[in-house]
């Protein structure tokens, strides 16, 4: 101890002064320190010596920069070599400090700090010992690199650090073994998960040829990485390998850009996941052989508590000057109700994929997992069995996939639709045509089935859907629409476009209803069968039945101008029960007519053009239309009308009016219904009725009455018409359903008197002329 005391006292300048000098000597930089001093137990059995706050800051810089700092440096020398006179420095030990390092856009560094002594001869150099290192030792140092050119930044705080170093001309060596906490990892675009801790083993050569890396082990979390190869300078031939054994899908999304890892660090992994890259050739191009997987992995979503078990993948990626292949060899997994499995083929070169993929999803399972608000299963499973085989670019290449998909028993609730239940399907699809050979369900109590297909499906996923052609028949065995149409579905704003459709495409649809109920009205046996395409919307051999009658119809709508929808429609109903039909319609919405008030059976056609607005109001100005009606049988009971003809016609029963058989064509046009001259052959008599109603702005209506004068004697015995000849009572009647009045129509009463004037006087001259 006291020779260890004697030798510190006596070369502790020597020693400063040969650290100070060492770093003056080398380094083409500013140097400042605040205080030298000697620590002889600090790392004994080796002499040290330190340099406090020390700074290395370069030159000739426009502003002061720090390259390095260190609160404590410590240079340690061997005390046999000084008692030989070899001042060489053994160890460095740098504590609390920085180095940062730097390379602007042009890629020059702002550590070239090294002297260089142009005067150096050969001679010399081959003289010049090796500087060997045997620890240089980093505690609570924080590392910057930034390179400009390359968008490069790195940023870690090394806990613990140690180094072994050694350099000569001819080769440098250096084995490490370092803790780092990352704290930021950007290149170019992406920037990395952090913070993240890490260890790393590094046994790296450099020598004159090439750059040989024996050993680096990186170990982060529970994933552990280890790579070895090496690099020639001047062929930059390159032969690297990178593998991991150990490692979880924490750990491997980490190593992903933080803008995918973020969205991915929610999963968790249990069991083996692995890969091994090996990289050969040149550096701008080599060829790359990627092996990776994982076997019998659980894989956990926290956000619905859930997780897919017994996963396994094996895949492999190759990349050559030949060949640029991604194939998954196998892939498998299964949660407590599904499984998946299949496997797959990516030429990446051309674009080109291959898939084969069967499974079966429970599809309450799988709500669980969306979570959707809207949407409830209650139970349900999809299987599937599909392969592919195309481009993937743009979705242009999808001619050769085929597959059969099947829906098993699915029950569900979706937010303002009826209840689906005992839900199947059986559908495939193969040659550009999707077919379902078979869905059904009851939905809203009501038995529905679907079959049909879609030619040119692919087009729709890439949304070229003038290409698509549908043709599908849906039945339905009993809907009621109250379960259908529920309240609110549709906007009740005023004003508002409810109706813009936008058809592409060719399609075709039959349905059938065998029983269709709205509000209180029940329709049967409903059929129809609908073309749509492009701005056409067309239905043909409608029929249906209701009221105890039989309705037909045809029709179309033309959507060119989506503001005005022009409308053709024709209709045929045969023997509608009057009284039926206002039994269930609530009275058509006429307020001083029940269903109990008048019966008999009604046939009408009607041919009418109209155009409807984007909400789907009718444009009054366009409707024309002419409609045949036809009254079988018809009574008229205690009618309001009826009973004020009391007061001009007595002695008949205005309360139990019959009628015969009645007949007549009508004219709509705008808001005009004109209706042309007709006889009414009544129990109370025969009559004549003609005149118009106007809708708009008011319901205004102005009929009028022609009665001949026989009818106020005895009443008819029969409904037969008469052909008598006789004097008329004319009557009008004008004002609204609420408010009307009947008044003698004393113009027609003069019209008619001068028509039988003439009658008689061409019948007087009929007498004089010569026969």
């Amino acid at each position: 101890m006291l020779v260890f005391w004697a030798s510190l006292v006596w070369y502790e300048d020597k020693l400063l002064r040969y650290a100070v000098d060492s770093l003056n000597e080398n380094l083409d930089a500013e140097l400042h320190f605040s205080q030298t001093s000697t620590a002889p137990f600090r790392h004994f059995p080796y002499i040290s010596v330190a340099l406090g706050n020390l700074s290395v800051k370069k030159k000739q810089s426009p502003k002061p920069d720090t390259l390095a700092y260190a609160q404590s440096l410590y240079f340690t020398f061997d005390l046999f070599d000084i008692w030989q006179g070899n001042y060489q420095i053994a160890q460095i030990y740098a504590e609390n400090g920085f180095v940062r390092a730097e390379a602007n856009a042009k890629g020059v560094w702002n550590w070239e700090i090294l002297k260089k002594n142009k005067k150096e001869t050969e001679q010399k150099k081959e003289k010049k010992k090796k500087l060997q290192l045997n620890l240089i030792q980093l505690k609570n140092i924080k590392i910057q690199f930034h390179h400009a050119r390359n968008a490069q930044t790195f940023e870690a705080i090394t806990p613990s650090s140690s180094l072994h170093f050694s350099y000569s001309p001819e080769k440098i060596e250096i084995r490490t073994q370092s803790e780092l906490v990352i704290e930021a990892l950007k290149i170019g675009n992406y920037a990395f998960y952090v913070p993240q801790k890490a260890k790393i083993d590094l046994d790296l050569e450099k020598n004159t040829q090439n750059l040989i890396l024996r050993k680096a082990n990186l170990q982060t979390g529970s994933a552990e990485y280890e790579a070895k190869g090496s690099y020639l300078f001047d062929t930059q031939a390159l032969d690297f390998e990178l593998n991991s054994e150990k490692g979880n899908l924490t750990d491997l999304f980490k190593l992903l850009p933080k803008e995918l890892s973020t969205d991915w660090e929610k999963y968790r992994s249990e069991g083996k996941i692995y890969f091994e890259l090996k990289a050969k050739g040149t550096l701008k191009n080599p060829d790359l052989k990627l092996r990776f997987g994982c076997s019998e992995t659980t894989f956990y979503y926290p956000d619905f508590d859930k997780q897919i078990d017994s996963i396994s993948l094996e895949g492999f990626w190759e990349k050559n000057t030949a060949v640029n292949l991604l194939t998954i060899k196998q892939i498998a997994g299964r949660t407590e109700k599904s499984f998946l499995a299949g496997k797959g083929e990516y030429q990446i070169q051309h674009g080109q994929i291959r898939l084969d993929l069967r499974g079966s999803i429970d599809l309450l399972e799988l709500g669980d997992w969306l979570g959707q608000e809207n949407l409830k299963i209650q139970k349900g499973k999809l299987v599937f069995d599909l392969q592919h085989e195309g481009k993937t670019a743009g979705y242009q290449d999808f001619a050769k996939s085929k597959g059969k998909i099947g829906l098993e028993n699915l029950a569900m609730e979706l937010k303002n639709l009826p209840t689906l239940s005992e839900g199947k399907m059986e559908a495939v699809f193969e040659d550009n045509r999707f077919q379902i050979r078979a869905l059904s369900a009851k939905i809203g109590g009501s038995e529905t089935r679907i079959s049909g297909e879609i030619r040119n499906w692919q087009s729709i996923i890439k949304q070229e859907f003038d290409r698509v052609e549908t043709d599908f028949r849906l039945y339905f065995s009993n809907m009621d629409t109250k379960y259908f149409i529920k309240k609110n579905t549709f906007s009740e704003e005023k004003n508002k476009a409810i109706f813009v459709p936008k058809f592409k495409g060719k399609h075709h649809l039959f349905l059938q209803i065998d029983t269709l109920i709205y509000n209180n009205l029940t329709i049967q046996k409903l059929r129809t069968e609908v073309d749509f395409s492009q701005h056409f919307f067309r239905w043909e051999n409608s029929s249906l039945e209701a009221a105890k009658g039989s309705l037909r119809s045809n029709g179309k709508l033309d959507f060119t101008d989506t503001s005005r929808i022009e409308t053709q429609i024709d209709v045929l109903a045969r023997n509608i029960d009057m009284t039926n039909l206002l039994e269930q319609t609530e009275n058509l919405g006429i307020k001083n007519l029940k269903a109990e008030q008048l019966s008999g059976l009604l046939s009408l056609d009607f041919q009418g053009d109209m155009a409807f607005d984007q909400t789907f109001n009718l444009i009054r100005p366009s409707l024309k239309a002419e409609i045949g009606v036809k009254i079988q049988n018809g009574v008229l009971r205690n009618y309001a009308p009826l009973r004020k003809m009391g007061e001009w016609l007595k002695d008949r029963d205005w309360e139990n009016l019959k009628f015969g058989e009645m007949e007549n064509r009508f004219v709509l046009d705008s808001q005009t219904l004109t209706v042309p001259k007709m006889e009414v052959r009544t129990t109370a008599g025969t009559l004549f009725l003609w005149g118009m109603q106007r809708f708009e702005p008011q319901n205004t209506f102005e009929y009028h009455l022609q009665i001949p004068l026989r009818n106020l004697s005895a009443p008819p015995e029969s409904l037969e018409p008469n052909e008598r000849g006789g004097s008329n009572v004319f009557l009008k009647v004008i004002g609204s359903p609420d408010n009307f009045q009947i008044q003698f129509d004393k113009p027609e009463t003069v019209r008619k008197i001068k028509e039988d004037l003439k009658r008689k006087w061409d019948k007087f001259k009929n007498l004089f002329r010569r026969k």
